[in-house]
């Protein structure tokens, strides 16, 4: 009972970190796969979770060999947290109250606790994604449109949506049992594939908005409980961003100031004075924040998510070559 509760919440934070503003909104899904059917959406979610398992099992073997992969993985997780920024900021755009601000404090306070903390608080906001989903799903009119099916999209879907949970994935697998690691990715392809099926067939119907699943809810007067969701969804991937640039961005920091101090240059003796690596990658991030009000939602993803889709498969080629020779 235990392990599974372990594997539940494993899924759940993995599961979190997929989904974000891009799927719960519906535009993300809108943009890839416009021109393809309902499973070729699916495939797109179910490939998702079967990466995951990849990754799982990875054991950090390409994180020892490839630094310049680890750090364009981080590169794209500052494009993940400006997009899950700005997705906030159109929300909250005609609200008194500090939304985006306080949600960015919020994580990186979570960010600075241990992993198991994020895993075990993700259950009950994967549980309501799914439900209010769900609910908008089976109370909108469902269009029959014959669209060619694609698993190439779907492949390229996946390892976008995958690129910031597998740091997450590597983390979490550490140490784990293969049965975990298949039960988990099991869990994640399952949830996936059965949220993009039902956000696809709802944001087909509204592609040309901004948040396509936000103006379904207005339709149907669902957009106060739905909202609820949709800031969950962005919330739980905004930590997980942050998450990752507060971690590696602690290492980059102190390993800078290592180089400065053993330089023997005068530049040396400043050192004592640098603020702490923590607080240097927390002030980035609110650098990070403060660009992001500058940018639409829509034009952060049509512009920075394909480049995450790049990087994600040079990340699973080489994961897959690491993955094979090492068994």
């Amino acid at each position: 009972m235990k392990n599974m509760l372990r594997v539940l919440a494993t899924a759940s934070l993995l599961c979190a970190s997929m989904i974000g503003a891009g799927i719960a909104t519906g535009k993300e899904v809108a943009i890839y796969f416009e021109r393809y059917s309902a499973l070729t959406a699916t495939l797109g979610g179910v490939f998702s979770g079967a990466l995951c398992y990849l990754f799982l099992r990875s054991d950090y073997h390409y994180h020892r060999i490839h630094n310049y992969l680890h750090f364009a993985e981080d590169i794209c997780a500052v494009f993940v947290l400006m997009a899950m920024l700005t997705a906030l900021a159109s929300m909250y755009s005609d609200s008194s109250l500090p939304v985006v601000e306080l949600s960015l404090l919020i994580s990186i306070f979570l960010s600075l606790f241990p992993l198991k903390v994020l895993q075990y608080s993700n259950i009950p906001i994967v549980i309501t994604i799914i439900v209010c989903i769900a609910l908008l799903y089976f109370n909108s009119a469902e269009l029959s449109i014959r669209q060619p099916t694609n698993p190439i999209v779907s492949l390229s879907y996946a390892s976008m949506n995958i690129l910031l949970t597998s740091s997450l994935c590597e983390k979490s697998g550490k140490g784990k049992s293969r049965s975990f690691c298949f039960a988990v990715s099991l869990i994640c392809g399952l949830i996936m594939g059965a949220v993009i099926y039902a956000v696809y067939r709802i944001a087909i119907n509204y592609n040309s908005d901004n948040m396509p699943l936000l103006s379904a809810a207005k339709a149907l007067n669902l957009h106060r409980a739905y909202s609820v969701s949709l800031y969950l969804s962005i919330f739980s991937t905004l930590t997980s961003a942050v998450c990752i640039l507060v971690t590696d961005g602690r290492t980059y920091f102190s390993r800078f100031f290592d180089f400065i101090k053993e330089s023997g240059t005068r530049l040396s003796s400043l050192v004592p004075l640098l603020p702490d690596p923590t607080l240097c990658i927390v002030l980035l991030i609110f650098l990070l924040y403060c660009l992001s009000t500058r940018l639409q939602f829509a034009s952060v993803v049509a512009g920075l998510y394909p480049i995450i889709g790049w990087v994600g498969y040079v990340k699973i080629g080489y994961a897959i070559l690491t993955f094979v020779s090492n068994r």
